[in-house]
């Protein structure tokens, strides 16, 4: 059974495209960790500036392991 995790984080006003470009770059790292399976962002049309963020794991442990690595 796969694991998500998913975290919606909203952008201080005018900061919209520097958390979109910090949270593509997490996707980035997340992504291109052994235990994971995909990282993926959406951003909220009706919400601009709220971003939701999600991780995609094998298993609780794959996702604790991996925290550590970017921790």
């Amino acid at each position: 059974m796969t694991v998500l995790r998913h975290y919606t984080m909203t952008a201080v006003e005018g900061r919209a495209d520097d958390l979109r470009v910090a949270l593509q770059g997490l996707a980035a790292k997340v992504g291109a960790l052994p235990q994971s399976l995909k990282a993926e962002l959406f951003s909220d049309p009706d919400a601009p500036g709220t971003f939701v963020f999600i991780e995609h794991w094998a298993s609780v442990a794959d996702h604790k392991q991996a925290g550590a690595m970017l921790g």
